[in-house]
């Protein structure tokens, strides 16, 4: 197949001339003097530059939609659906919960425990991380920087953060044998899990659906969420986790009714 000489294409030419981009150079990669910058337009309208993330960029509602249509293990799964990492989120918390009684803001902090993969759109396999570089490292860094700000999150302490990974890590565990396929033998040998996943899920699964079946992201209906606005606002007025109005919901609520989380007064909005 014969292509054309595009060097000799003179408006591809003129629009690289204006945009700053050498003339040997093909797409549309931004002049060397220009700020990087890397956007992503939300469900709200709002603009997150990931490569410099503001703290009040995204509404928490971008970030539940992010969490429910994130997916982990590189999107694989042995069900219809793939697994999102809101579910994974609810799973940790679930876990975590079990243990003993959490803070309201430890609560949340193992809710968002995976926020910046929402914001990202990508979930990385652990393994494949430091494939990655240093340049995806420091862009996960600044933005969970954000994400801690935002939500004011409490740093982990050693204790706290070894039970973290400890739920994790079991939810991995759970997530591999139950929701990808992988056989406990293999749990151990090849993904280097030592733990023994559960038989019992401790999300109760929507109604149709089974134990460990990956839920379906959904899309709020907007009459539920002006209602649920104009019902809060009558309320008598709490001041939530996020530090925000109180006709706004908190990330538990939006959470749950994204991704069809069964009512229960376990994901009942938190509050102070």
């Amino acid at each position: 197949m014969n292509l054309p000489d595009f060097h000799q294409f003179k408006p591809l030419n003129a629009l690289k001339q204006q945009m700053g981009i050498p003339e040997n150079h093909f797409g549309t990669f931004p002049s060397s003097n220009s700020k990087p910058r890397a956007f992503v337009l939300l469900q709200s309208g709002r603009r997150l530059d990931l490569l410099n993330p503001a703290p009040y960029c995204w509404t928490n509602q971008d970030l539940a939609v992010g969490l429910s249509r994130t997916y982990r293990w590189a999107g694989h799964s042995a069900w219809e659906l793939p697994l999102s990492v809101a579910q994974h989120s609810l799973t940790v918390l679930a876990l975590r919960e079990a243990t003993g009684s959490l803070s309201p803001a430890e609560a949340l902090r193992e809710l968002l425990h995976d926020a910046t993969e929402a914001l990202i759109g990508f979930d990385c396999i652990a393994t494949v991380k430091p494939h990655l570089g240093s340049g995806f490292s420091s862009l996960d860094e600044r933005l969970q920087a954000a994400v801690n700000q935002r939500y004011r999150l409490p740093p982990w302490t050693e204790e706290e953060y070894a039970r973290h990974k400890h739920a994790d890590r079991l939810a991995a565990a759970c997530e591999a044998f139950h929701v990808v396929g992988w056989s406990r033998t293999d749990i151990r040998a090849t993904l280097e899990i030592p733990l023994i996943p559960l038989d019992h899920d401790p999300l109760t699964p929507p109604p149709g659906l089974r134990p460990w079946q990956p839920w379906p992201p959904r899309s709020p209906r907007k009459s539920s969420s002006r209602n649920s606005r104009n019902s809060s606002a009558r309320t008598t007025p709490r001041k939530h986790l996020l530090n925000v109005s109180v006709t706004r919901r908190p990330p538990t609520e939006i959470l749950a009714n994204l991704i069809w989380c069964p009512p229960s007064t376990r994901w009942t909005p938190i509050a102070l």
